[in-house]
């Protein structure tokens, strides 16, 4: 038997395993991406969230201050908050 016709067999156990950890490594930087992608979507969400709570509230309250009050009074300290946790993160 030469050595040509053996090197195949002694080798396809190694790119076999080469193959799984590629495959795996894949796998895992796959699922770490979604889940940085989840986070990323989660705190968007919590943003649109606040802000629409913060918009309804300042409807709400226009009609007890002028719009000039509602806006220096109410909406602004709110949407400051938002700008300065985005500005942390």
């Amino acid at each position: 038997m030469s050595v040509s016709s053996q090197l195949p067999r002694e080798l396809s156990p190694k790119f076999a395993t080469m193959g799984k950890k590629s495959i795996e490594e894949l796998l895992n930087v796959q699922t770490e991406l979604f889940e940085n992608l989840q986070e990323t979507n989660r705190h968007q969400l919590e943003r649109v969230q606040s802000e629409a709570a913060l918009a309804s509230k300042f409807a709400n309250e226009v009609d007890d201050y002028s719009l000039h009050d509602a806006l220096q009074r109410k909406l602004s300290p709110g949407r400051r908050k938002i700008f300065l946790e985005d500005c942390r993160a």
